[in-house]
């Protein structure tokens, strides 16, 4: 399958689900806060880093191969979504303390 083949709700609900994550992650910043500093740049990175991971894949997801282990369907889209933003967030979170300052 080529990326033209992938329905275009799989890929809405995928990028809905990361954006899920992202409105759970700003509604913990305290009151005191403001939104837009809490924001911090490695925030940034993972929001863009999942954009771009999560095309990815959901074209491996669609490999025939892959395809009986792992079905494409609207569940496992905004699993992906979600799942690639909360786990580049927490990978950010443990090598970002060396390599991405704040």
């Amino acid at each position: 399958m080529s990326i033209a083949d992938i329905n275009i709700y799989y890929w809405l609900i995928a990028i809905g689900g990361a954006l899920i994550h992202v409105l759970l992650k700003l509604s913990e910043v305290p009151e005191n806060k403001r939104l837009r500093d809490s924001f911090t740049r490695k925030d940034k990175f993972v929001t863009l880093a999942s954009f771009v991971s999560i095309p990815v894949l959901l074209m491996i997801m669609t490999d025939t191969s892959l395809g009986d282990l792992l079905p494409l369907n609207y569940v496992t889209a905004f699993l992906t979504g979600y799942q690639t933003q909360s786990f580049l967030r927490s990978f950010a979170n443990i090598a970002g303390k060396k390599y991405v300052k704040e």
